[in-house]
């Protein structure tokens, strides 16, 4: 494997992109050819039967695709991750409630940090701080992290409309006792594997 990179390196700096002088698009293609081969005995027709039907059926758009039983173009597979986007654990659950809750809260306020939708609340916290004591910046910030989620329960955000309203309500809640981990969980069109 080592002797195949060193040899790659000196042909891309001899003469390019390997995509420019290298057969593996053509070979890669011919592996797609191969795999619509059904019978041995006329294997290329076959295999130009086949890959004429899926180029009928992809290029006849929409009215082809409604034609068939499960509507879904030939081709690639749909992904893993359809329907997943949001996050969606599916291997190992398990619930427990943790021996100590100021770990949770702490991540809990690190969360709420993170978000741009919560900067105004945070700087009106921080605002309410500054007005008991401006003199020490320290206490300010020391107090806005122990009261910045009681604080926050405190407001009575209403149930809004858009995402962001009844997001910032949600997380005003504090966090469950109980958490529920995953050993596999999807997530934005990745695959995230806990160890323990």
């Amino acid at each position: 494997m080592v002797h195949l990179i060193v040899h790659l390196v000196g042909q891309i700096e001899a003469l390019g992109p390997t995509y420019l002088h290298e057969m593996w698009n053509y070979e890669h293609f011919m592996s797609i050819l191969n795999g619509y081969m059904s019978k041995r005995a006329h294997s290329e027709g076959s295999m130009r039967e086949a890959y004429t039907t899926e180029e009928a059926i992809e290029s006849g758009g929409p009215f082809c695709n409604k034609c068939l039983k499960d509507h879904i173009a030939i081709g690639f597979p749909p992904s893993w991750h359809e329907g997943r986007l949001y996050g969606q654990g599916h291997t190992g659950k398990k619930s427990f409630i943790p021996s100590d809750y100021n770990i949770v809260l702490e991540a809990h306020h690190s969360i709420l940090h993170q978000l741009s939708i919560v900067e105004s609340l945070i700087q009106e916290h921080m605002n309410e701080l500054r007005e008991q004591n401006n003199e020490h910046k320290y206490w300010v910030m020391k107090e806005h992290k122990l009261r910045f989620s009681t604080w926050l329960i405190g407001q009575d955000i209403l149930y809004g409309e858009s995402m962001n309203e009844k997001t910032i309500k949600m997380l005003a809640s504090r966090p469950s006792r109980q958490i529920t981990i995953w050993q596999v969980y999807d997530i934005n069109v990745f695959t995230f594997h806990v160890k323990s």
